[in-house]
């Protein structure tokens, strides 16, 4: 048996081409209380709602939407409020003010479920453009309980989902997590701005992206966390994020030229096969400086690695070459590395904490 929920909705359009622009939506929807013996599941309050092709959504104000939601259920599954919500292909959604909507979701439920906190926009769809949106203080304090835990999705300040989207110029700041994208081939400018969000500042699962030039500083969790293939993070400076400065997970990455100091844990990991790894700055991390765990990897010797906590450069895989390394000051081990066909070689190993250079092998060169 489920119960059902859904919360009020500011502005509902449901129409193709439709012009939503010069709206205030406010304080709707909020401290809503739900409770079952069995089950809730539903959708918390949203200020705009569009569904439709070609939507364009612009100039809104949308504030204090959906705050203050209690669930108590035995397993359910509830998705937290929104500012802004557009289902359809090419819409734009620009120019936006979307704050403190989503807050304070306390779920209790007796045997798990799913949770969703809110988001400030949310768009759902190809070809999306949204850009110049002011996205600040949404999705945040989270409260969950269970004796079998429950699947948390945080929230986001702008969450996009669909292949070919544009997300540009927008700020996202203070919220659950700055920016996240599910899709394919999207383009996402560094001119977005993001910054102290509580988890973390750019959430992309997708392939075929680059990501350049940003500057995402003071998140709690990751600065940057990218699972997909073919991913480009290149040319981007991380600072003072809670987790990692970069985290990827797939085969073909190419991971260059960034600069990464975090208080949380490791400046740079990756996770799969074919990783190019060159020319990044890892220094002052709390963890390690470079952690990789893949085959084929090309880790090249002008990453400079320097006063992490850990080590400084961790690899465990196959088929790598660790050459012309200046590792130095590091509070653990030097080089740790693991697997198979490892040359170890022409490298300058000084004032580590730890061991210079530690290899577990059945095939290794060290010079």
């Amino acid at each position: 048996m489920y119960d059902l929920t859904y919360g009020s909705v500011g502005i509902l359009v449901s129409s193709d081409d439709a012009i939503v622009t010069g709206n205030t939506v406010t304080g709707n929807g909020n401290n809503v209380s739900a409770s079952s013996f069995f089950n809730v599941n539903g959708i918390g309050s949203s200020g705009i709602v569009v569904n439709g092709n070609g939507a364009n959504v612009f100039g809104n104000i949308v504030t204090d939407k959906g705050d203050n939601t209690a669930i108590s259920d035995f397993r359910g599954n509830y998705a937290g409020s929104n500012g802004i919500v557009v289902s359809g292909d090419n819409a734009n959604i620009y120019g936006n003010i979307v704050t403190s909507n989503g807050n304070s979701l306390t779920r209790d439920s007796a045997y798990g479920g799913n949770s969703a906190a809110g988001n400030g926009i949310v768009v759902s769809g190809t070809n999306a453009n949204v850009y110049g949106n002011t996205v600040t203080g949404n999705g945040k304090s989270t409260s969950l309980s269970s004796f079998f835990g429950i699947a948390n999705n945080g929230g986001n300040g702008i969450f996009i989902s669909g292949d070919n989207m544009t997300v540009s110029s927008n700020e996202g700041t203070g919220n659950g997590n700055g920016i996240s994208a599910t899709g394919n081939n999207p383009i996402i400018t560094s001119d977005n701005t993001i910054h102290d969000n509580d988890g973390y500042g750019l959430y992309v699962i997708a392939n075929n992206i680059n990501l350049s030039g940003f500057d995402i500083y003071n998140n709690g969790k990751d600065g940057i966390y990218a699972p997909g293939l073919n991913l480009n993070i290149f040319g981007n400076t991380l600072t003072n994020n809670g987790g990692n400065g970069i985290s990827v997970t797939g085969d073909y990455a190419n991971i260059t030229g960034n600069t990464l100091t975090t208080k949380g844990n490791n400046g740079i990991s990756v996770t799969g096969d074919y990783a190019t790894v060159s020319r990044n700055t890892v220094a002052g991390n709390s963890g390690d400086g470079l952690d990789v765990i893949g085959n084929n990897e090309i880790i090249t010797g002008d990453n400079v690695i320097h006063d992490n906590n850990g080590t400084g450069l961790w690899v465990h895989g196959n088929n790598i070459n660790l050459i012309g390394f200046n590792i130095y000051n590091n509070g653990g081990n030097g080089i740790i590395a693991f697997g198979r066909n490892l040359n170890v070689s022409g490298n300058t190993i000084t004032n580590n904490g730890g061991n210079g250079i530690s290899v577990t092998s059945d095939d290794v060169e060290c010079f």
